[in-house]
């Protein structure tokens, strides 16, 4: 892993880290999953208000992106667990033959 210089914090990643890095353990998915709720009741529970429209329209998208963000990472995981589950199958005929072994609670 080799830091990027930028105006950001970026860092370089093998495949292998950045497949690692994104499997999630059984409690941050729980973590996520709870605040992408947390999000959906507010959401949900969102009142308009004729008055300050602009201010419910902002309301609602900042919502929608906090909840858009939590399902990217838990696509993520997601997309990570099907890669190592496929390339660990020695049955799969797609398998590139390169074992991933990635631990996780």
């Amino acid at each position: 892993m080799q830091p990027i210089i930028n105006s950001f914090t970026q860092f370089q990643l093998t495949d292998k880290e950045q497949l690692a890095g994104q499997i999630l353990t059984s409690a941050q998915l729980a973590v996520l999953q709870n605040l992408r709720a947390e999000y959906a009741l507010k959401k949900i529970n969102l009142n308009y208000t004729p008055n300050d429209h602009q201010a419910s329209v902002q309301q609602e998208a900042e919502i929608s992106r906090w909840m858009r963000c939590l399902d990217y990472i838990m696509e993520l995981h997601n997309s990570a667990i099907e890669i190592v589950a496929n390339t660990n199958n020695p049955d799969d005929s797609q398998s590139s033959g390169d074992s991933v072994t990635i631990f996780h609670g």
